[in-house]
């Protein structure tokens, strides 16, 4: 992983590459969680039957139930503001989160962490 969060690291700054910071509003029932490994690439809960490529890279900071932060090279976002609308979406940044989690998970609601975890 450090590896991996150098790489991060000098590509945000000293390459050409334009990583953008994205907010996501979370407009659902159901909150983001969080964990004692926060900052999440949204690839590895995708990828898992080899190592991730150098493009492969999306970092999820939650910041609360109802924002994170998306840190992305990718040109499909064209805002920096998106509304997150359907659950199933949360679901999967929440079961990465989960996944990537070493021991602790974080929620503002014990329904939100049975949801994930029961």
């Amino acid at each position: 992983m450090i590896s991996l969060l150098l790489l991060f690291t000098e590509k945000l700054f000293y390459n050409d590459t334009a990583f953008k910071f994205i907010l996501l509003k979370n407009e659902t029932n159901v909150g983001f969680i969080t964990s004692d490994y926060p900052c999440i690439n949204i690839y590895s809960s995708f990828i898992k039957d080899r190592f991730l490529q150098e493009r492969e890279i999306e970092f999820l900071f939650p910041l609360s139930p109802k924002l994170s932060i998306l840190v992305t090279d990718k040109t499909c976002y064209t805002t920096n503001n998106i509304s997150i609308i359907k659950e199933k979406d949360i679901d999967i940044y929440n079961k990465t989160i989960l996944d990537m989690a070493h021991r602790y998970i974080y929620s503002n609601s014990k329904n939100i962490l049975k949801r994930y975890v029961l």
